[in-house]
């Protein structure tokens, strides 16, 4: 609504004080008509809708930035480098979730591969799988989880995936969860990453901490608006348990005096046995029917309340035994799947060991090895003539000692 004040005061007496008079005027008309305005229902909508989809977007960045802040501590990195990571995971269509339990992994690997309380062969075949994802022994010991994340993402990038154990050096870095990475490394992590700081989309990380206090702020609010609406919904069901009593009691007590005045009405009883029905059916003590029929119709619904939650925590407890068991099937199949591959990799071990060898050279092998059997069983021969030996030796001596001993006796 467009909206033109113009208007020329002048000095000079009765124009000065017409020119008054039309600016008034003039603003009185602007103001009713914004008035109006204002008063119309798709206004006042559109006014609400505004409001509440700022409200919303308010919600959504505190929950953002608390997302962050918490994922920062979790995964011990800057909320600028997740910042980052998460630009690049919605480029290539995977969640900032799954990246970072990615980066956990490399980061553990990376941990391992220099550890010296993990075995010599264990580290050279973590030191194996970075080496054929580009990443030399000195980029393990010198680069950060952070940097190193960016190297290896730029080897991957460039490496041939239809090459033998490509799939296989990636896993053992990555885990199980790195082939859901590839994608968005093949795009090129380090150029996301650029393009993210080229067009300044970090935020502060003090903007990120207020945020994440204003998100822990939100949720203690939320914890007692939910106590507050407990309580109050626990109060309604009772209250309504309570209500719903009254009106079960109370048709059944107006059915029943209304037969008690038709009786009255055809002398069926007489006024005085008429009276203490009417009493004992509607009267305020606890022994009447009325307060009678309540009570049992709240026992009714407790105990309606209280079968129907015996049946459910029958389901639930069916469904957590169903739950464990296929984890235990799950289980024991892996278990078997990782003895499969140990006796493939093993018989594999084996073939390796023997593949190249000629039945001459086999031959020699076998014959050097009867040999060195022949040699050790002719050497136990002689261990045993010589124990034997020693015995007899001993047993001459005892004799001598015993014969010079009866001579000088």
């Amino acid at each position: 609504m467009a909206f033109k004040l113009m208007g020329r005061l002048s000095l000079d007496g009765a124009a000065f004080k017409r020119g008054i008079a039309k600016a008034k005027a003039s603003v009185k008309s602007f103001g009713a008509k914004m008035k109006s305005a204002l008063k119309s229902p798709a206004v006042q909508m559109g006014a609400a809708m505004a409001v509440a989809a700022i409200g919303m977007q308010v919600k959504k960045t505190i929950e953002w930035g608390t997302k962050l802040r918490d994922l920062g501590v979790k995964f011990n990195v800057s909320t600028g480098f997740l910042q980052q990571m998460e630009y690049a995971a919605g480029q290539t269509g995977v969640s900032i979730d799954t990246l970072m339990k990615a980066y956990k992994k490399m980061a553990i690997v990376q941990f391992d591969a220099l550890d010296p309380k993990k075995g010599k062969s264990q580290r050279e075949q973590y030191q194996a799988y970075f080496k054929a994802l580009g990443i030399s022994f000195k980029d393990l010991k010198t680069l950060n989880p952070q940097e190193l994340f960016l190297k290896v993402a730029e080897g991957v990038k460039n490496m041939d995936m239809n090459a033998i154990g490509a799939q296989a050096n990636i896993a053992g870095v990555f885990g199980k969860g790195g082939v859901e990475m590839v994608n968005t490394f093949r795009v090129g992590l380090k150029g996301l990453v650029e393009e993210f700081e080229a067009m300044g989309l970090a935020v502060p990380d003090d903007t990120i901490q207020r945020l994440g206090t204003a998100g822990d702020d939100l949720e203690k609010l939320a914890a007692y608006n939910r106590k507050s609406w407990a309580n109050f919904m626990g109060w309604f069901f009772k209250t309504w348990d309570k209500m719903m009593s009254h009106i079960t009691a109370w048709a059944e007590s107006i059915i029943n005096v209304f037969t008690i005045i038709d009786k009255l009405a055809n002398r069926k009883i007489g006024i005085k046995e008429g009276v203490l029905e009417l009493r004992a059916e509607l009267g305020s003590d606890e022994g009447s029917m009325y307060d009678k029929r309540y009570k049992a119709e709240m026992a009714r619904r407790k105990k309606d309340r209280e079968d129907a939650w015996v049946e459910k925590k029958k389901a639930l407890v069916k469904e957590g035994d169903a739950e464990m068991a296929k984890d235990a099937r799950v289980l024991e199949q892996q278990q078997r799947n990782e003895r499969e591959k140990a006796r493939l990799a093993a018989a594999a071990e084996q073939k390796r060991a023997w593949t190249g060898f000629k039945a001459d050279k086999l031959e020699r092998i076998g014959g050097s090895l009867g040999m060195k059997s022949t040699q050790l069983n002719v050497s136990m021969q002689q261990l045993a003539l010589m124990k034997k030996a020693d015995v007899e030796r001993a047993t001459i001596m005892n004799a001598t000692t015993h014969i010079n001993e009866s001579i000088k006796g």
